[in-house]
């Protein structure tokens, strides 16, 4: 449980109660994800329309508000990674599953290696 008055930083600097799609950009499954732990956003409004075909502004949007914070209890967040794994020479040889797999099948065992059999693949 995240309380903010426990949280050291939260005394110094604004922080705000975030969830696991909060502090995950971008929020969508990725190979490269990036959690976050301050943020900066920006309040914008429109000030050229969206059809105009010029804009006497450097940018259709002004910003009217920014709103800097911390994410509270960034340490009690977990982060699960998932990976798969392949013995390429070991599974090429034999065939054997056990050198090929993922972290949700594998059961942490270490298969060793015996001299005697084809390959040196016990």
């Amino acid at each position: 449980q995240i309380n903010l008055l426990e949280e050291e930083y939260c005394r110094d600097m604004k922080c705000r109660l975030c969830d696991a799609h909060d502090v995950r950009y971008p929020n969508t499954d990725t190979r490269e994800p990036l959690v976050t732990t301050y943020v900066r956003e920006a309040r914008q409004q429109r000030v050229c329309h969206r059809n105009a075909t010029e804009c006497p502004f450097a940018s259709p949007f002004q910003t009217i508000l920014w709103d800097d914070y911390l994410v509270a209890g960034i340490g009690h967040f977990q982060i699960r990674l998932w990976h798969a794994v392949q013995a390429p020479t070991f599974y090429q040889q034999s065939g054997d599953k056990r050198f090929v797999g993922d972290s949700r099948k594998m059961h942490g065992r270490l298969v060793g290696k015996d001299s005697d059999s084809l390959g040196g693949i016990k």
